[in-house]
């Protein structure tokens, strides 16, 4: 028999797609040494170790998953409970009943695991950490959960990296919950302005990063020239701007612009303001074509049981906070839910795509099952 080759931490050993919220999903190329550096950074972070518990909702065909379930209660020795399919009163009994210190998963299993908390108006005394990443987290959300589940922080990163930025518990309220901290040491992230220098502090920019856990590249080669710089920058698609304190805010995607009149006017603001709005559950916000302005911002919201929610609503509330009067949606459309990804991100493309078709395949607009409509 012939001997085996020797090992090669460099080698491929994972192939994972993105979630694909804003294209076709893309296959992540990581090797076992990009993994084990990603967990440590977030042994570190965390400050864990074989004594914590890991809860692990997301599915192992995500990257949290694949690192939360497979590779870090491994590298701690440590126990890891998982749940195939989500249900929140389900969750709190495991997390409860096992004595779950640690969980990472996106702002849907957070809204859904304190609204079940609420309802049996009980605690979660074992819960060290709520890290919570992907998508927007509402101001009001974190506070609640906070008070009930334990100490919520945020995180960014995505497919190809998956500990980009991060805060802990010892980091001031202010930018555990309303920044997605700071880069997590050896890896490098930078704003990159339109014309490809580091922007400066505060300035809205591209988020690059390089580090040992960066993916090798994508499986279809081709993507690999457009996503990383000469140097070894990898393009995320997300816009983002760092503070006085080092800490990041991401901003949302670049696709994720509503191109008002010539206007780039990102989403995130919008949708975070909105989603302190006492009727609103749910909010994504997304360009709609507009035959004068070439695009408006249209606003898609699940609201509250038998809440009721207008255009007119939406405008005072943001109006009130100061919003410019070109960035408040001029299309309001109720609908019973978003479309998700196994993940907890928002599909905007299938928002988008809902609105250029809407009028031209009423199968499109069942499919979004709108409740009702305003538009100005």
């Amino acid at each position: 028999m012939d001997a085996l080759p020797a090992p090669d931490p460099d080698q491929v050993c994972l192939l994972l797609y993105t979630s694909g919220t804003t294209a076709d999903p893309k296959g992540v190329l990581h090797s076992h040494n990009t993994l084990v550096f990603e967990n440590f950074s977030m042994i570190d972070q965390f400050a864990l170790n074989e004594r914590d518990v890991i809860f692990t909702p997301s599915p192992v065909t995500h990257i949290t998953g694949v690192n939360c379930a497979l590779v870090l209660p491994f590298l701690l020795g440590a126990p890891v409970v998982l749940q195939d399919v989500w249900d929140p009163a389900v969750a709190l009994r495991r997390i409860n009943g096992n004595g779950a210190s640690f969980a990472i998963f996106s702002t849907p299993f957070l809204m859904g695991l304190l609204a079940a908390a609420e309802a049996a108006d009980v605690t979660a005394p074992t819960l060290r950490y709520l890290v919570c990443g992907v998508a927007a987290i509402p101001d009001d959300l974190t506070r609640r959960a906070a008070d009930r589940l334990g100490v919520v922080t945020r995180m960014y990163g995505a497919t190809e990296g998956p500990s980009v930025t991060a805060a802990d518990r010892w980091n001031p309220a202010g930018i555990r919950t309303r920044t997605d901290g700071t880069p997590l040491a050896p890896t490098e992230v930078v704003v990159s302005d339109d014309a490809g220098a580091t922007a400066p502090q505060g300035v809205l920019g591209e988020v690059l990063w390089r580090g040992p856990d960066t993916c090798l590249g994508y499986l279809d080669e081709r993507l690999n020239e457009a996503a990383f710089t000469r140097d070894g920058w990898f393009r995320s698609g997300d816009l983002a701007r760092f503070d006085e304190h080092g800490a990041l805010h991401i901003e949302g995607r670049i696709k994720d612009i509503v191109n008002r009149s010539g206007e780039k006017i990102s989403v995130h603001e919008v949708e975070n303001l909105l989603g302190d709005h006492p009727a609103v559950t749910e909010v994504a916000v997304v360009a709609g074509p507009d035959a004068r302005t070439g695009e408006r911002a249209c606003a898609f919201v699940v609201t509250g049981g038998e809440a009721e929610l207008t255009l007119e609503d939406i405008g005072a509330h943001l109006a009130a906070r100061e919003v410019a009067t070109q960035k408040i949606p001029e299309s309001l459309f109720l609908v019973d839910a978003l479309p998700y990804t196994a993940s907890g991100k928002i599909k905007k493309f299938a928002l988008r795509e809902w609105l250029r078709d809407r009028g031209k395949d009423t199968r499109a607009a069942a499919a979004m099952t709108v409740l009702s409509a305003h538009e100005r």
